[in-house]
């Protein structure tokens, strides 16, 4: 009997064995001062010696770390990489970027890796119907592709943008609610002035701006009687007056060098506004109002304050800064509709011999009559709240507004 035989074979030189954490056992060839050692075939197979050989003479090479296999050319993903680093999407705001980053990655991890030529529509719509308990996030992630692929056409990497033939789901809601008199009424009367809650909600009252915007205005940004800044999602240089209870709020406040809002530290709040809006949300629930009030629901505020005060959707877009009057035509057409029913109706009580006088703004206790807020020659009297709500009313002060 041979004894060899039964003998087990003997690891050959410089191959050495590892087991990772779930039990496998790998080989591998790793001479003296060898930096990286090179994968074998499992030992006992039939393609180990051929691999070991290889190894030896240099074919077979160590497996490079650091080096991932790239998205194949020309796929949807491919196509993510040269977007991220270009001027059109660096140019966007920091909270743009992250949303589209964000959107378009989900979508390349599902099926970036396909040619991004036979996109079709269908596709869009597939990615949209999956998120259709949420009419709004599918409704974003279209809009993204949209600006993904305008991209894609304007540098030739597409002939048509195919996301412009995907509509929008139909929503429920309105987006952020619209704040009412009484609401900021409380916030004022629970928030008084010289605290950081009532300068920043009558910074985002009296300016009509988003969060973003309101977070990076400071001293520097007073010129005058106004407020000159760049907004950080258009890129628009609006500048506005600063009405006068703003400046009684700022004049009343500790403010910091650089930022009207600064956080507990004394430091300006982040750009993305992310934390302010959670402190801001503290402060709603501190002072026991509705959990679906936002920051945004105040612009939306000073958006309809003046489409009731007369103002064209050009004057409000004047203020807001809104690349498109879509969105502030929304406001003055419910308006609209107010004005144009009290004018039916009053056309009817004609019938009956008398007509019901309703002042627009009267506020006897503030010495606001019916007579100042008479239209005349396109300017409307600006009391500050309809009604005699929000501040006292500023006499003297008025809007100049279209009245056509």
């Amino acid at each position: 009997m041979d004894r060899r035989r039964d003998r087990p074979l003997k690891i050959p030189r410089y191959v050495v064995r590892d087991t990772d954490r779930n039990g496998n056992v790998r080989f591998y060839y790793r001479p003296p001062f060898a930096k990286r050692k090179v994968r074998l075939e499992p030992w006992g197979s039939e393609g180990f010696w051929k691999s070991y050989y290889e190894a030896i003479e240099g074919k077979r090479r160590p497996r490079d770390p650091g080096r991932k296999k790239g998205p194949p050319s020309g796929s949807f993903r491919a196509a993510l990489i040269p977007f991220f680093q270009s001027p059109e999407f660096q140019g966007k705001s920091p909270r743009t970027r992250q949303l589209l980053r964000l959107s378009l990655e989900k979508i390349a991890q599902a099926g970036g890796d396909l040619p991004l030529r036979s996109l079709k529509a269908a596709d869009i719509r597939n990615w949209r119907n999956k998120r259709s308990d949420r009419p709004g996030s599918a409704n974003q992630l279209v809009k993204h592709v949209r600006v993904f692929l305008a991209w894609c056409v304007e540098y030739g990497l597409l002939d048509t943008n195919v996301a412009r033939d995907v509509k929008f789901l139909p929503t429920q809601g309105r987006g952020a609610r619209t704040w009412t008199e009484d609401e900021v009424r409380a916030w004022q009367a629970f928030y008084p002035l010289g605290t950081q809650a009532r300068l920043a909600l009558d910074l985002l009252l009296y300016t009509g701006q988003r969060r973003g915007d309101v977070v990076r205005m400071g001293p520097p940004n007073i010129d005058g009687e106004y407020l000159v800044f760049r907004q950080a999602k258009t890129s628009k240089t609006l500048r506005l007056l600063i009405l006068p209870p703003l400046r009684r709020s700022i004049d009343a406040t500790e403010i910091g060098e650089t930022t009207f809002l600064v956080t507990a530290k004394g430091t300006p709040w982040p750009e993305n506004a992310q934390s302010f809006g959670n402190r801001f949300a503290r402060w709603r629930r501190e002072a026991r109002l509705a959990d679906d009030l936002t920051a945004h629901g105040l612009r939306k505020f000073m958006a309809t304050w003046l489409a009731e005060s007369g103002c064209t959707t050009r004057e409000i877009a004047a203020v807001t800064g809104h690349d498109t009057l879509k969105e502030v035509e929304r406001y003055t057409r419910s308006v609209d509709q107010k004005r144009l029913a009290v004018a039916a109706f009053g056309q009817l009580a004609d019938l009956f011999g008398e007509r019901p006088q309703v002042p627009l703004l009267a506020d006897p206790e503030n010495g606001v009559t019916e007579e100042d807020n008479v239209l005349e020659k396109g300017v409307i009297p600006w009391p500050l709240v309809p009604r005699g709500g929000i501040e006292p009313p500023t006499r003297g002060f008025s809007i100049r507004c279209s009245t056509n």
